[in-house]
């Protein structure tokens, strides 16, 4: 094996490779010297310089499996890392539990808590906790984002309709200036974090949908002011159990080193979340309105595969396309 293959099989294993950028350097490292220190032994041994290299990539195994082998070991959370992943589900289940999302003032704690987690993990490269922030500290641009997309949509089918638009010019104008921001802002944020691993993303992902249909639920019972806040309470208790479900999820999510085992906790676990939150908001959805919610939210969550290049040209269809 030449070095320009060599090269190709260390790049193979570190493209495989779906850790935190500190752990790959440290893996990678260690990784070249096990194959200098064989290559260097067989070359002792009276093998030529190439064929000794071939030997020593050949004896350490399919780089792929080798990437999931160390993914296993490396990936697992644990202790400081797992409490603080499910620290942001449970903060949160609390202002619900204890309806403190009405006061302003633990709401300016949760968003300045949020913020500086955020801060501080965006700066230490994304630890194994940092997801489940990211996904809280999202929830704002991603939303907005949707609903700024929404309103420019439809402001111009009004208009070529009706020759009228819903909103003032003005507002056209903010909301053209915001939405690249927060497309700006998410995409800067996923692709950092789904550049090692996507399922981590999904992770950011997951309580994106559950926030959406808790801010539907205010809109639906009278806007966010909630002129009406007895009967905007009524679901704090249901909408607490949510977010303890997605805090216990995610501690076993995080437990886990495979891969396939991480993409059937997050199948098994969104649909039946879904389905409870938006049954116990008591909507007068019917069973393919709720079938379609879930299939939305399932799909909003696997979504940051498609932001992987090397996970997307792995999918079935991108497969067969390729196939010879």
């Amino acid at each position: 094996m030449a070095a320009d293959d060599a090269r190709t099989y260390l790049q193979t294993l570190e493209g495989a490779l779906h850790v935190d950028p500190q752990t790959r350097s440290a893996v990678m490292s260690e990784v070249s010297s096990h194959v200098a220190e064989r290559r260097e032994e067989l070359e002792s041994e009276g093998l030529a310089p190439e064929a000794a290299e071939e030997r020593a990539l050949r004896d350490f195994g399919n780089p792929k499996q080798i990437a999931e082998s160390l993914y296993s070991v490396h990936a697992i959370a644990r202790g400081r890392d797992m409490v603080l992943a499910v620290v942001p589900h449970l903060a949160i289940a609390t202002l619900f539990r204890f309806h403190l999302w009405v006061e302003l003032f633990w709401v300016g704690v949760a968003l300045v808590v949020a913020l500086g987690a955020v801060t501080v993990a965006w700066l230490r490269g994304l630890p194994k906790w940092a997801a489940p922030w990211l996904g809280y500290a999202l929830i704002l641009p991603v939303l907005t984002l949707l609903l700024s997309v929404a309103a420019l949509g439809y402001g111009v089918w009004m208009f070529f309709t009706s020759g009228q638009a819903p909103l003032s010019l003005t507002v056209y104008a903010v909301i053209a200036a915001w939405t690249p921001l927060c497309a700006l802002v998410v995409f800067t944020v996923a692709r950092r974090t789904i550049s090692y691993d996507w399922l981590l993303g999904s992770l950011a992902a997951l309580p994106v949908p559950f926030m959406a249909a808790w801010l539907f639920l205010l809109h639906w019972r009278g806007g966010v002011l909630i002129p009406d806040r007895v009967r905007a309470l009524e679901t704090d208790a249901a909408t607490a159990a949510v977010f303890v479900a997605l805090a216990a999820f995610t501690a076993l999510f995080m437990s886990v080193g495979k891969r396939s085992r991480r993409l059937l906790i997050l199948l098994t676990a969104t649909p039946p979340l879904i389905v409870l939150a938006v049954t116990r908001y008591h909507t007068t959805l019917g069973l393919p309105g709720i079938l379609a919610i879930t299939g939305l939210g399932l799909l909003l969550v696997l979504s940051p595969i498609l932001l992987d290049p090397a996970e997307r040209a792995n999918l079935p269809w991108k497969r067969g396309a390729t196939a010879p």
